[in-house]
């Protein structure tokens, strides 16, 4: 869940972006996700991981797919301080973003101050 993956972002301390990418457990989980499925655009990452290529992961980092995920992570409550280090989208979305909540059930953003998923 993306509640599990903005925790392990949020812990991650290293300031290089293959090696927090390079994980086992979170490439698994990237490819296996059905919230934002990534099956056609996972080939650069996995390849930038395979021969531990720093500009290819960085070409990956600046896709549409990660900051997809990393609005995805800002959403569940999590403070990720790494975001920018890591190429996030800036500014009021992030900000706007952070007040909204995920329904536990499905993937419906809801307004803050609202107890029920709509």
């Amino acid at each position: 869940d993306f509640h599990s993956l903005a925790t392990y972002l949020s812990q991650n301390t290293s300031s290089v972006f293959l090696d927090t990418i390079s994980d086992f457990h979170l490439l698994l989980f990237l490819v296996t996700n059905d919230v934002m499925p990534l099956q056609d655009s996972i080939s650069l990452l996995l390849e930038a991981v395979r021969t531990r290529n720093e500009e290819l992961a960085q070409t990956w980092k600046k896709s549409e797919q990660w900051a997809t995920i990393e609005q995805l992570c800002s959403t569940v409550g999590v403070q990720l301080p790494g975001l920018h280090e890591y190429g996030a989208v800036g500014g009021s979305a992030h900000t706007t973003s952070a007040a909204m909540w995920a329904c536990q059930h499905c993937t419906f953003m809801n307004q803050p101050g609202t107890g029920h998923c709509e």
